[in-house]
């Protein structure tokens, strides 16, 4: 909304200017010229530039060259209308061609911020928030050795031996679900040896990085 306000300040500015010109211009004859206030269409089209730019950054590619034919076409037909006279138009027919080309502009100007450009702040540069990722779940499964088995059942049976703990967890990516699976994992001590040795103060469980897995719940679903 502030986009519009904006716009239709300046172009009622370029009328009150164009509007004091004549005024001093022409002083006590003003009341029969008051009708050229409106023939400033050609510096509506101008200050109307912005805000085309801002429509080319953001409508489809397929309307880009549509945008800048028509842009042209009016900026073209108001420089006519500027450089003509009373001998190639009549005072009423000009003065109305003159406000017909305005409206067009207020109107494009209104539509396109309204329904086209509702995102998009003066200079033309999007103003929407990142999305956030949306989460899925995902199902970690990491391997881990408990090296607290070894002294009883002995190192021969428990290399390369591994145990697999599965985790659910919702998170925006793969890579998101691993780490915070493994966060999980440390800060809550979900997984521990089967046997505790009360007098070292070390760890049995290994965990391999490189073996996890993290799957995504609707590819399990299928």
């Amino acid at each position: 909304m502030e986009n519009i306000i904006y716009y239709l300040v300046l172009y009622l500015f370029v009328i009150i200017i164009r509007f004091f010109k004549l005024k001093r211009q022409y002083g006590l004859d003003f009341n029969k010229h008051w009708y050229e206030t409106f023939y400033g269409s050609l510096e509506i089209v101008y200050t109307a530039s912005g805000f085309i730019i801002a429509l080319l950054i953001n409508v489809p590619k397929g309307w880009i060259a549509a945008v800048i034919v028509v842009y042209l076409l009016i900026v073209v037909f108001s420089a006519f209308l500027e450089m003509s006279n009373d001998t190639d138009f009549k005072p009423r027919p000009r003065t109305i061609l003159h406000l017909f080309i305005i409206s067009i502009i207020v109107t494009s100007t209104i539509v396109a911020y309204s329904n086209i450009l509702p995102k998009v702040d003066l200079n033309g540069n999007s103003v929407t928030k990142p999305q956030e990722p949306k989460s899925k779940e995902y199902v970690v499964l990491i391997p881990y050795s408990d090296n607290s088995l070894v002294a009883h059942i002995g190192y021969q049976k428990m290399s390369n031996k591994y145990f697999t703990y599965e985790l659910k967890i919702e998170a925006s990516s793969p890579d998101s679900a691993k780490l915070l699976a493994l966060k999980n994992v440390k800060d809550s001590s979900l997984i521990k040896p089967i046997f505790v040795n009360k007098k070292l103060n070390t760890s049995d469980i290994y965990i391999d990085n490189d073996k996890i897995k993290v799957i995504e719940m609707k590819n399990i679903k299928q």
